[in-house]
């Protein structure tokens, strides 16, 4: 009875250290899950707001647009064409960058995106911190357009809309096609004493170029 009394006791005793190992194990355990989940928290957080903003697909539509829908909905397209470049440089690391780029025949509007870090521009301003204006290759300037902006992260997203644009002029080419306009982005930017600078020029559309001609129509819904 003695010897089984000793073992029994021997056992009970041995209980506590285990159990102490297990709950060290367990907050090791834990730690290690919490720090696996923030990590995958944090790189979902990092691809959600290192994609752009949807306003950069965005197809603007004002009173002009909406008439044009109501009067004969089949004729209002939305061609999207190829933009000549991803981006411009404005300085040394520094970048500007574009895209979507849209044309409504029905109306004569262009519009596209402009993305770019917020502390390009110093100072305080009102809207948006730049003018923007199109010139074509006869140097006649547009500079009426309506626009929306929208930020993500550090970055700042402005998608503008140009009115009184036509890709295609009344001249035709040597093989019967229309020829076509070339158009540049001219970007002033304001500075702290409240004038503005030129910042960048940036060929939106070449109507030079072979692909000029090429688009594709996109799905809309009027709002």
């Amino acid at each position: 009875m003695s010897d089984f009394n000793i073992n029994e006791n021997a056992d009970v005793f041995n209980e506590e250290p285990k159990k102490k190992q297990n709950i060290f194990v367990r907050i090791l355990k834990w730690i290690a899950v919490s720090l696996i989940v923030l990590i995958c928290l944090l790189l979902f957080y990092r691809c959600v707001t290192s994609t752009d903003h949807p306003i950069v697909k965005k197809v603007l539509m004002n009173e002009a647009f909406f008439e044009a829908y109501e009067n004969n909905p089949e004729e209002v397209r939305v061609q999207q064409y190829g933009m000549q470049s991803a981006w411009v440089s404005v300085d040394e690391g520094i970048i500007i960058e574009f895209n979507h780029l849209y044309h409504i025949p029905k109306t004569n509007q262009l519009q596209f995106s402009i993305k770019y870090n917020h502390d390009i521009v110093k100072g305080d301003f009102e809207g948006i911190p730049f003018r923007l204006r199109l010139v074509d290759e006869s140097g006649n300037v547009f500079d009426e357009f309506f626009y929306e902006n929208a930020s993500r992260e550090r970055f700042r997203y402005i998608r503008v809309c140009f009115e009184n644009i036509k890709l295609t002029t009344d001249e035709l080419d040597e093989n019967g096609n229309p020829k076509r306009h070339s158009y540049v982005l001219e970007i002033d930017a304001v500075q702290p004493d409240g004038s503005y600078e030129l910042l960048c020029k940036y060929e939106v559309y070449d109507g030079d170029s072979n692909r000029s001609a090429v688009f594709k129509n996109i799905d809309f819904e009027v709002e």
